[in-house]
């Protein structure tokens, strides 16, 4: 099939694509071009998926803490924040600072220039692991946030075989 769509659009340009290597050898013999089937990269470039994490500037309590207003509810800590980084932000984003006392939080609300952040729970301490799993970096903190929130019913995650 290959060599009679190679024929007959002879200005196009035709290539077999298979994850067996005979096959692909025996189109190289037939001067057809042949690649390997890459299932775990839909992308050229991942780069360019939106990673769903924002690093705060290191000046983001400086100017967005003037008009800040925050409370407790349910275990967690809220921040209504004002400022032009609010209009960044997304829904359901999480945001970090990393210094002396990390800030983790989960954009909760956006309201022009505001916006109400919500702290994450700590599902890197054993006394907050789902069924035994407990994460290991930033990023799988994240993820299990997101994944144990009743409010989000959908949700994406994308990453390399191994890295959780």
């Amino acid at each position: 099939m290959v060599k009679f769509l190679h024929e007959t659009h002879q200005k196009r340009k035709v290539t077999l694509v298979s994850k067996d290597i005979n096959i692909r050898i025996k189109a190289h013999a037939f001067g057809l071009a042949a690649e390997d089937y890459f299932n775990d990269k839909v992308l050229e470039d991942t780069d360019l998926l939106f990673s769903g994490i924002l690093e705060l500037p290191t000046d983001f309590w400086d100017k967005h803490c003037k008009e800040m207003e925050s409370w407790q509810q349910s275990g967690h800590t809220f921040y209504r924040i004002r400022g032009s980084l609010c209009m960044n932000f997304l829904i359901n984003q999480f945001v970090y600072l990393e210094h002396d006392n990390p800030f983790y939080a989960q954009v909760k609300e956006l309201m022009g220039k505001s916006a109400i952040l919500q702290t994450l729970k700590d599902f890197t301490h054993m006394q907050n692991n789902v069924r035994g799993i407990i994460a290991r970096n930033r990023e799988q903190n994240f993820a299990l946030n997101i994944l144990m929130d009743p409010e989000v019913d959908f949700v994406t995650l994308l990453g390399q075989a191994g890295t959780g």
